[in-house]
């Protein structure tokens, strides 16, 4: 905090949290977020796997850093990284099950999903969206246009392809991604037993061989193991609760794009390997929406 250049800045204090042990998320994602007001005051958030409220932060004594303090050698920062083309097709189940509170919320943890995506890869990621149940439908081709993703997720709704599992939608949705290059991922929502799975199982994997990886996320009456039979490629299949549709949404987003940046020579300037890993921000303190 402070007007001086880096190495020769104010220390701002010392913040502690509690963060909480929650099984199904392992490991753990926590997000820090640092902010300043117009008089160079800095507030310091912090969140837990997704959740859409901030940790209490306790400020504590500051110990004696003046051992970290020392000339910032520019060489070993990783350039700003490059993101490949990525194609994200994200389709929900709209059987008859699925009315009322857990559409609302799968609609939710869908919009939160599509604004992470695209917030991680600066904007360069497509996303389409579709529904399926008796039948599939595409609501919104592959786009970067996010307010008309978040508009196809409002349009969604209970029974648009009828109120059964009769069909699954890996071979539909197949036939809808360009045939360029780059990381393609379908990421299907389900809350319960097909139909056909035998079929399904097949269809996907007929997916994973034309170079679209697959992943499920179920809750309610979806079968786990059925799931990870869906799922192919670097990411695993997730079975949660209604209550946890946000925070699995928001963990297969992370998964998407933390391998999805690329810098031109894929080293950094010191010629080190380096990644860097965006996540998505929230409101500041103070901050008006």
């Amino acid at each position: 905090q402070g007007t001086k250049e880096i190495c020769e800045s104010y220390v701002v204090g010392k913040f502690s949290t509690h963060l909480s042990h929650v099984p199904d998320h392992n490991p753990q994602l926590v997000r820090i977020q640092y902010s300043y007001d117009e008089n160079g005051v800095v507030s310091v958030q912090i969140r837990q796997n997704d959740e859409e409220s901030d940790l209490p932060v306790k400020e504590e004594p500051v110990d004696d850093i003046s051992q970290y303090y020392g000339e910032v050698i520019k060489e070993e920062i990783a350039e700003e990284p490059e993101y490949e083309k990525m194609e994200v097709i994200l389709t929900i189940d709209v059987s008859g099950s699925m009315d009322g509170s857990p559409m609302r919320d799968a609609q939710a943890a869908a919009k939160n999903f599509a604004k992470t995506i695209m917030k991680d890869t600066d904007g360069n990621a497509k996303i389409a969206i579709a529904v399926f149940s008796d039948d599939n439908e595409m609501k919104c081709e592959l786009s970067s246009d996010l307010y008309s993703i978040c508009n196809a997720i409002d349009r969604m709704d209970c029974g648009d392809t009828g109120y059964g599992n009769d069909v699954d939608p890996f071979r539909y949705l197949s036939s809808h991604y360009s045939t360029g290059d780059g990381k393609k991922v379908m990421v299907v929502l389900t809350d319960g037993v097909w139909c056909d799975q035998s079929e399904a199982i097949r269809n996907a994997n007929y997916c994973y061989s034309i170079g679209i990886n697959t992943v499920a996320i179920g809750f309610g009456g979806a079968d786990e193991r059925f799931l990870k039979q869906i799922t192919h490629g670097d990411m695993q299949a997730v079975k949660t609760d209604q209550s946890g549709l946000s925070a699995a949404f928001g963990s297969i987003a992370q998964e998407i794009t933390s391998s999805s940046s690329k810098g031109s020579s894929g080293k950094s300037k010191s010629g080190s390997d380096a990644k860097r890993n965006t996540t998505a921000t929230w409101l500041a303190v103070g901050e008006r929406a």
